[in-house]
């Protein structure tokens, strides 16, 4: 199957990236929308890898699973081989080149605008 699945995905219990949010998010010019600044939003409760065993379980054909994250990296350990072995970590880095003043991003929406610069991922067309 030629299709990719992308995740984005963030561990908000990680005190590294709770450490940059809380400074960035402190510096905010303007008031901040009270559902960007939500605590559920960052909250983690294995979701993901429920979600990968749902594909697993579901497309086993998947050709890639790609997930998006903020220099973190998710305990992949009690997944199979052949799942994680389609697994790509793609870092903000990595889909925001060259708009390194817009990093960090904690906006969704702008993450998800970005995804389809990332490599080799099929059936998403881009015109940045």
């Amino acid at each position: 199957m030629n299709v990719d699945i992308v995740i984005t995905w963030v561990d908000g219990a990680d005190p590294a990236l709770k450490a940059k949010r809380d400074h960035f998010l402190g510096e905010a010019q303007t008031p901040l929308h009270d559902n960007g600044i939500n605590p559920h939003r960052w909250l983690c409760s294995d979701e993901l890898d429920y979600c990968l065993r749902s594909i697993a379980n579901n497309a086993p054909d998947v050709r890639r699973i790609w997930i998006v994250t903020d220099g973190q990296a998710p305990v992949l350990s009690g997944l199979s081989a052949a799942l994680v072995e389609k697994i790509t970590i793609v870092d903000h880095q990595e889909i925001f080149a060259g708009y390194d003043a817009a990093l960090p991003t904690f906006n969704s929406l702008a993450i998800e605008t970005d995804i389809g610069v990332m490599p080799d991922i099929s059936a998403i067309a881009t015109t940045r």
